[in-house]
């Protein structure tokens, strides 16, 4: 009876610690992913901000060709 009452405790206890431990995982994984998508969509302006700044040295549309084509090429690598 004491043995029974033991494992049972221990399943408990492990079911308490698995359920602690993806609740921990899932909170994680989503601060994660919402930084991604913040990151993700801070590149726009990022690329927005090059091309703008070439802009003052050569043509306004060479500018964002030039900022399109090293996008592109970053991304072909």
């Amino acid at each position: 009876s004491q043995m029974s009452t033991l494992v049972r405790a221990e399943v408990e206890l492990a079911r308490a610690e698995i359920t602690r431990d993806v609740k921990k995982g899932l909170t994680g994984s989503v601060f994660f992913i919402s930084s991604l998508v913040v990151g993700f969509y801070s590149t726009f302006f990022f690329f927005f901000f090059v091309a703008e700044l070439l802009d003052t040295w050569i043509w306004r549309w060479v500018a964002f060709l030039l900022v399109f084509a090293i996008m592109v090429v970053v991304t072909a690598v």
